[in-house]
């Protein structure tokens, strides 16, 4: 009689390595404990024992998950359809207002590094942490290109160029 079994992912951080119970040898792979693997990396070896452990016959072999690529007009237009959505367009803020909503998702992301919180983490179901807050401020502006119909990819572009023009650290600026 074959046995089958259930491997669940609950929960995958990204870029998390330290969290990664597998991966800091916390566990042995060879125990029955459940066991918190973080790290894509780790998860996908992890798969590999737990199959040749168990004599998993599989037709293709698990690869990692593709990440996902999406235009930043696109990115510009899902976004502010989202936030209109939601509410945040009824009625519109002024464009100052806008640009401390930005303001303070960067002053989220600061506060994160204040309290020693990890990049990336999980408190009921919503995401934290620096790099969620800085998306954050991606998101918002995103949003604001959306609401003004400006062209993101453009204005970044430019930009660029221009800064490829200019001297080492804009001149001699500090910081």
């Amino acid at each position: 009689m074959e046995k089958s079994f259930k491997l669940e992912i609950v929960h995958i951080y990204p870029m998390e390595e330290k969290l990664c119970d597998w991966n800091c040898g916390i566990h042995s792979p060879n125990t029955t404990d459940i066991h918190r693997v973080t790290c894509s990396d780790c998860l996908h070896k992890y798969i590999d024992l737990l199959k040749e452990k168990y004599k998993i016959q599989t037709k293709d072999k698990l690869e990692k998950q593709p990440k996902s690529s999406i235009s930043l007009n696109q990115l510009v237009k899902e976004t502010h359809e989202v936030a209109k959505k939601r509410g945040w367009w009824s009625p519109a803020n002024s464009d100052l207002e806008n640009h401390m909503l930005m303001v303070t998702e960067i002053a989220e992301a600061t506060e994160e590094i204040r309290n020693n919180k990890p990049h990336y983490y999980v408190v009921n179901n919503k995401p934290e942490g620096e790099a969620i807050e800085l998306a954050d401020v991606i998101i918002r502006i995103a949003d604001y290109f959306g609401h003004k119909g400006w062209d993101l990819e453009f204005m970044i572009r430019e930009k660029m160029k221009y800064n490829e023009t200019r001297p080492n650290r804009h001149g001699g600026k500090k910081h």
